[in-house]
């Protein structure tokens, strides 16, 4: 039986974002969503065909929203 798991992710980009979108939400970072920055309330994860699909609810939105269409927030000049 061989893994998957030592040869990494099948889309390292979308693994680089789904992190960085983990980290806002344990650091509070405000992510941006529709022009207006926000914060993460929960994200979900599941396999999708061997790739991981992200789904992130923002704070006050009811509906999930596909982690590619979540950017992050500019950081704050200064810092």
């Amino acid at each position: 039986m061989t893994s998957t798991l030592a040869t990494g992710p099948l889309d390292p980009d979308a693994y680089k974002h789904q992190a960085h979108i983990l980290r806002a939400m344990h650091y509070c970072i405000p992510v941006m969503h529709e022009g207006l920055s926000q914060f993460v309330q929960v994200v979900n994860s599941r396999l999708a065909g061997g790739r991981v699909q992200m789904d992130v609810y923002l704070t006050g939105k009811p509906d999930p929203i596909d982690s590619s269409k979540i950017t992050l927030a500019e950081p704050a000049k200064g810092k």
